[in-house]
């Protein structure tokens, strides 16, 4: 009896062990959830001030005030665009928080049946004890002091021992202080759970209040981009106006000015990524070789690809060469903003460095120093002539599902990964929709996730988890089909949004429920908050 005793004891205590542990991880629960939700709504640019019909009219009495006019304008043309993204990236935030915020409830949940199903068996366990405990007292005094199994086989010298006082006092306290201490650790699982419980219950508000932001936000981008479409139609009328133009001429010469900003942030996005490489030494290694064996080398195009989107106002984008790593940049990664696509560069390099030091999980991390890799110097994009001034925005364009896609030469799992993301984006019934998991509808993250499940990869949900997960950190110069780009608002502590790099400058990603699953430029968005590091895999 004192065996079987000892042994319901062990096992309670291996419950209670198991309960605490899981308890303990609770607070990691909150503190991502919380950590993403802290940044209040940022600073958006204003709406556009356009200029009057009248004002127009006067400005076209001489060049310089035609000059001047036409500069203003832009600059509203500017105003609208980057407005119109600002507002986009709240949106993408907020739908990168309530995911978050899913993946916790779902933790919690688990966690809370867990502990409850921990506190059930212990409170179970406990009551037989307490039952059993009650059974052998009765027993030993009806049989002055020997258990039933003692009086049947027992001799008469254990009979005569049994029958003393002082065992029948020493087993009554042992088993008294068994059944205590079982009491009271079903006593601490059944509170154990009810923490669980409650934790549960925070973590679903939090879901609902995120998922709330996140109508809220989503109802703001479509909104914005409705102002955006009829503002930009206005500036253009009126552009075309001043200059004795048509409206069609008028959007191709604004288009122009477009194509060439989109051209020098892709550049200046590059310069800005090397040159913090080459400052903070940072290309750590895979993990494994798996990281080396699955990415192949990314041939330099003979061809610049089509645009795969058609945006809102049609675009005359010039073809460009591969980019150039130049020591510094011009501007930061976020220096311009645009929106429309472009036929843009294709990131490559001609050498990758062997680091010693595995990648961070974390982009603010400090890594390994490593030496800067040697890349092979490319031409400088041949641009169409713009008028000036230099400009750094362009519209939100419209995307449509007939998409032309020139992909570099892949094989492995990058190439299984490219394949699925862009016959799914060409494929109908494919849809945007926040927090979608598949199979028709994605949000970034789950489009990304389910193009490394068709290869067979394990990938995070979320778009911050997804660059933690990363085995290798590379420069945007480096790029390679199958490597993930990231974009963040707050300088790399979360992301917002996640593409998948496909080659030859292009991205598959799902962006918002009006541009839909798609594939575009690199820089679409004229680079706007892409972080300067991607991830490798």
């Amino acid at each position: 009896m004192k065996t079987r005793r000892v042994a319901g004891v062990t096992a309670a205590v291996a419950i209670v062990t198991v309960g605490a542990v899981t308890a303990a991880a609770m607070p990691n629960l909150f503190q991502s959830v919380s950590s993403s939700q802290q940044a209040e709504d940022k600073t958006v640019t204003e709406r556009a001030t356009i200029p009057a019909k009248n004002k127009v009219a006067e400005a076209k009495a001489d060049d310089a005030s035609r000059d001047e006019m036409a500069g203003k304008l832009y600059a509203a043309i500017q105003q609208t665009t980057r407005r119109a993204l600002e507002i986009e990236a709240n949106a993408q935030q907020a739908n990168e928080d309530a995911r978050v915020a899913a993946e916790a409830v779902a933790q919690a949940r688990t966690t809370a049946e867990s502990a409850r199903d921990h506190a059930t068996a212990a409170s179970e366990s406990a009551a037989s004890a307490d039952e059993a405990a009650g059974n052998t007292a009765a027993d030993m005094y009806r049989n002055g002091g020997a258990t039933v199994t003692d009086v049947m086989f027992g001799d008469e010298d254990t009979l005569s021992r049994a029958a003393t006082a002082d065992q029948i006092a020493n087993t009554q306290a042992q088993t008294a202080e068994d059944t205590a201490r079982q009491a009271a650790e079903a006593e601490a699982l059944a509170a154990e759970a009810e923490r669980a419980e409650a934790a549960e219950a925070e973590a679903a508000r939090i879901e609902a209040e995120r998922q709330a932001e996140l109508r809220r936000q989503a109802e703001a981008a479509e909104q914005a981009r409705l102002e955006a479409e009829a503002d930009r139609a206005q500036l253009v009328g009126l552009y075309a106006e001043l200059h004795d133009i048509s409206d069609a001429e008028a959007e191709e010469r604004v288009s122009a000015i477009e194509a060439s900003d989109l051209e020098q942030a892709l550049q200046a996005a590059i310069a800005d990524s090397d040159a913090r490489a080459a400052e903070e030494a940072v290309s750590p290694s895979p993990s494994s070789t798996e990281a080396a064996e699955a990415q192949e080398p990314t041939p330099t195009p003979t061809q610049t690809p089509t645009p795969s989107e058609t945006p809102s106002a049609t675009a005359s984008e010039t073809a460009t060469a591969s980019p150039s790593s130049s020591a510094s940049p011009s501007a930061s990664a976020s220096a311009s903003a645009s929106a429309s696509p472009s036929a843009s560069a294709t990131p490559s390099a001609t050498a990758t460095p062997t680091p010693s030091a595995s990648a961070s999980a974390s982009p603010s991390a400090t890594r390994t120093a490593t030496p800067t890799p040697t890349r092979t110097a490319t031409p400088t994009p041949t641009r169409t002539a713009t008028p000036t001034p230099t400009r750094t925005a362009t519209p939100t364009p419209t995307p449509t599902k007939t998409q032309q896609v020139q992909t570099a030469s892949n094989s492995g799992w990058a190439g299984t990964a490219i394949n699925w993301a862009v016959n799914k984006a060409n494929q109908p019934g494919t849809y945007y929709t926040w927090g979608g998991n598949g199979p028709s509808g994605y949000d970034c993250s789950g489009f990304t996730l389910g193009a490394f499940q068709a290869a067979g990869k394990s990938l995070p949900r979320t778009s911050t988890t997804q660059f933690q997960a990363a085995k290798q950190y590379v420069p945007l110069s480096q790029l390679q089909p199958g490597d993930l780009v990231f974009w963040s608002s707050n300088g790399g502590s979360s992301m917002y949004h996640v593409a998948l790099y496909i080659g030859n400058g292009q991205i598959a990603h799902a962006r918002n429920p009006q541009m839909g699953v798609s594939v575009t430029a690199l820089n679409y968005g004229g680079m706007v908050n892409v972080h300067p590091y991607a991830g490798r895999y």
